[in-house]
């Protein structure tokens, strides 16, 4: 699998540059949404209802238009009642040129300052149960809305790596 982090963000690139500087397995790339290149899975970190209206959520509802929040939405209904926990996700089907499939995984219920294991718990459930993608593209995962320092995001989604993928 080809795990690809990208961000806007310099600082949040710099930071997984290094963390994750002795994986071989990772890419990391400092580029926009629309600039990025295929990948199966394109992840989102959000909140748990679905409301895609700040941050990566708004680029990827921008890029995919409208409907993907009420895929989205659906989904959550569907596998959880309407509010996908933490550690929780749901995936859609965009068949985008870039993407075919996204993955919603909240990092939080709602927009606040999110602890680091939240994002330790998004990865790595995103890592164990698609370890079998072709290619996989997340960005900072709670380094937005979540609040959280550029290096805390870095060092959790590593961790989180190397204990899927060993040490």
């Amino acid at each position: 699998m080809v795990l690809t982090l990208f961000d806007i963000n310099e600082k949040m690139c710099a930071a997984w540059e290094y963390e994750f500087a002795s994986i071989a397995d990772v890419q990391i790339i400092n580029t926009d949404l629309q600039n990025l290149e295929k990948h199966e899975y394109l992840v989102t970190a959000g909140n748990s209802y679905g409301i895609m209206d700040g941050g990566i959520d708004l680029a990827v509802r921008n890029m995919l238009g409208i409907e993907i929040q009420d895929c989205v939405q659906w989904e959550a209904v569907r596998r959880y009642k309407g509010v996908i926990p933490i550690g929780g996700y749901v995936t859609v089907d965009v068949l985008h040129p870039k993407f075919d499939y996204l993955i919603y995984a909240p990092t939080m219920v709602e927009p606040m300052v999110i602890p680091s294991s939240n994002v330790y718990i998004v990865m790595s459930t995103i890592l164990r149960d698609f370890r079998n993608a072709k290619s996989i593209a997340c960005c900072g995962l709670g380094s937005l809305a979540g609040g959280l320092p550029c290096e805390v995001v870095a060092k959790a989604m590593k961790e989180a790596y190397l204990d899927i993928y060993g040490r």
